[in-house]
């Protein structure tokens, strides 16, 4: 088991990143206001069996403003396969997806966390806010994770929590995540990470000695 409690040059360097008429009126703007709602949050709320891979990297792409990237995709276009960043196998399946410093922002969709062949994700040095890793179960609809992903690279970005990384357990090895927002103990969440060797949470406000348990 090893710890960095130093800055991680594994991918790079890392830097810190009143009447009737308005009775309606207020109806119809509510109902309005509730269609928005629903719009912007369903997509947290397939059932991820329902989704190819090919959705799965649709919806993580618009839930990190994928229009707004340094190199956006294509996602009405070509095979998958061929978009940046994005490593398959020689069956098709998506094996990494490798985007750093790429002007993502927001939160990871927690559909992309079911892909079965998936094992490295680099999304270093952007400004996403949540890994998706607490609205793992949202998106399961009852069934388990089958996850496969062994690398998790999100050095210097906006994260301040590691909610749901547990789900992961099974498969995890390295956790990169120096330069986010962590405050506060050690999360109990990382002690349940039984495979974990490389744990990287330095340059945040974690409070503590390292823990023993952890990788155990």
């Amino acid at each position: 088991m090893k710890f960095r409690m130093h800055p991680t040059n594994r991918r790079g360097s890392s830097t810190r990143a009143g009447g009737k008429g308005n009775t309606l009126s207020s109806i119809t703007s509510l109902a309005c206001l509730s269609s928005l709602f629903i719009v912007s949050t369903t997509p947290y709320f397939f059932a991820s069996a329902a989704l190819n891979q090919k959705s799965v990297l649709q919806n993580f792409y618009n839930q990190l403003n994928g229009d707004n990237w340094d190199k956006p995709w294509n996602t009405d276009g070509d095979d998958e396969c061929n978009w940046e960043g994005v490593v398959c196998d020689t069956n098709g399946h998506i094996t990494e997806i490798n985007l750093p410093d790429n002007n993502m922002a927001g939160v990871i969709s927690p559909h992309v966390y079911s892909l079965p062949h998936l094992a490295n994700l680099d999304f270093s040095k952007n400004r996403i806010t949540s890994a998706g890793w607490d609205k793992i179960d949202d998106v399961l609809d009852g069934d388990d994770l089958v996850a496969n992903v062994e690398v998790i690279d999100l050095t210097n970005n906006l994260i301040n929590s590691v909610k749901g990384v547990d789900r992961l357990k099974d498969s995890l090895t390295e956790l990169h995540m120096t330069y986010n927002n962590l405050k506060g103990e050690m999360p109990a969440e990382l002690f349940k990470l039984k495979h974990l060797e490389i744990l990287a949470i330095s340059e945040n406000e974690i409070d503590g000695k390292i823990d023993t348990r952890i990788g155990r």
